[in-house]
């Protein structure tokens, strides 16, 4: 049951920023778009290596 709670989280954490990801992209210019993108990519790369580094072995 623990694992179907920490599912829910990564959704819920996920949500926001695809929403306005998604609306970025029909509304606003591709730069614009791209940079979000490449913001929401380093926040996720640097939030996995700080749950890596972490967790314990």
């Amino acid at each position: 049951m623990n694992r179907f709670w920490q599912i829910i989280a990564i959704i819920s954490l996920i949500f926001p920023f695809a929403a306005v990801g998604y609306k970025m992209a029909i509304t606003e210019s591709l730069v614009a778009a791209a940079v979000y993108l490449v913001i929401v990519i380093a926040l996720t790369v640097t939030a996995a290596l700080a749950w890596r580094a972490s967790s314990p072995s």
